[in-house]
């Protein structure tokens, strides 16, 4: 009797551990909120969308400059195609 105790006290004690094991651990580092944009959605049926962008670094030795430009065609209300 006591090995069917002991037996069955050791299974439980398994399972939970095992299930502590398995809980998904909390986030150790900092992160930052989400990024707000002002996107306004898709383009529409039909619609071109053309956003210009920008990025300069500018430090006490070297100054750099990117340049890129995003074009959305409107396939519906709800896609777009990217180019």
């Amino acid at each position: 009797m006591i090995k069917f105790i002991l037996l069955a006290l050791t299974q439980i004690l398994l399972i939970y551990s095992l299930a502590a094991a398995t809980e998904e651990a909390p986030e150790t580092s900092p992160s930052s909120p989400p990024l707000t944009t002002d996107d306004p959605g898709t383009p529409g049926e039909s619609g071109i969308e053309i956003n210009l962008i920008t990025n300069c670094d500018n430090t006490d030795f070297m100054s750099s400059c990117e340049a890129g430009i995003d074009a959305v065609y409107g396939v519906g209300d709800k896609a777009q195609l990217r180019f």
